[in-house]
């Protein structure tokens, strides 16, 4: 093999593996851009979802009273209704035909 000719394929290797390389800093960049936005996304997302926390904490005291409330009326009404009747256990098929 002829000097020329490495040198030749070795400006080729070269000049593929730097564009390769080229290839993944533009989508490194790409991704990187994404995470940023997607960063952003969740930022404002999680102050949505602390300020519902915030309002539902506010008013959580009184539907908690009004259900304690209602548990109790259930609890006495189902005391004052009487027990439902016996249901069989087993059935005898031994002479259905």
């Amino acid at each position: 093999m002829r000097y020329e000719a490495v040198n030749a394929m070795s400006l080729n290797e070269f000049l593929y593996q730097h564009h390769t390389v080229e290839e993944q800093q533009i989508t490194s960049a790409e991704l990187k851009s994404a995470l940023s936005q997607q960063r952003k996304q969740i930022d404002a997302l999680m102050a949505g979802l602390q300020n519902v926390s915030r309002q539902v904490g506010v008013n959580k005291t009184a539907p908690k009273l009004a259900t304690e409330g209602r548990a109790s009326e259930l609890s006495r009404a189902s005391s004052d209704r009487p027990a439902p009747a016996a249901v069989p256990t087993s059935c005898d098929y031994s002479g259905t035909k």
